[in-house]
Parts: structure tokens; C-alpha cells; sequence
């Protein structure tokens, strides 16, 4: 079986951060999770200037306050370089014994 999971990072080099966010079931649910993030986030950004270089941190701090993302109510705002958002695929391989009826 495989599952998919979502991850959100921010910054970027040495102080770069990444931790998983999401998980799914099949590979479409993680793409469009990451397409509906990163749409979301990109409007949230250019809202409060942020994509040409300068920005305001207040109304940065305002509209990524904690609960700004729906599926991901824990992601507060981000550092200098915004959010980007992946997925990973796992497999879980059943390591389950088998068990004789008794």
C-alpha cells in the first residue's frame, strides 16, 4: 500500500525547515493539496506585498495567523521566504506475522 504525504518548508540553505503537514490515500488527494496550498499561500503573499521584495509584516502576521490554511490549522506565518509545499510517496509494506487459527 502506499500513502501520500504532504510536507510544508520554509526558509532556505542552512536555516531551511520542512515537517509534514498532510497525509493521503491516493497520489491525485496530495497533488491537488499541494496545488490548493500553494495557490493559497501565493494570494496570501502577494496580499500583503511580500512577492516584489518588501512587504508589510503586520498585515503578514495578520493573514497568516494561525488557521490561515483550512486543511492545516497549526501553519502559522512564514519566515522571509514564504512556504513551498511537496509530497512524498511511502510504502508501507504489511509486516503483520501471520497468526495460525486456533
Amino acid at each position: 500500500m502506499k500513502v501520500y504525504i504532504c510536507f510544508a518548508s520554509t526558509g532556505e540553505f542552512s536555516d531551511r525547515s520542512e515537517w509534514p503537514v498532510h497525509g493521503y490515500r491516493t497520489e491525485q488527494e496530495a497533488q491537488d493539496f499541494v496545488t490548493r496550498s500553494g495557490e493559497l499561500f501565493r494570494e496570501k503573499w502577494v496580499q500583503c506585498g511580500f512577492h516584489n521584495g518588501w512587504g508589510d509584516y503586520a498585515a503578514r502576521a495578520e493573514l497568516f495567523a494561525e488557521g490561515w490554511h483550512p486543511d492545516c490549522p497549526s501553519l502559522g506565518e512564514p519566515d522571509y521566504a514564504g512556504f513551498t509545499f511537496s509530497y512524498a510517496t511511502v510504502e508501507i509494506k504489511d509486516s503483520t506475522p501471520m497468526r495460525e487459527e486456533v
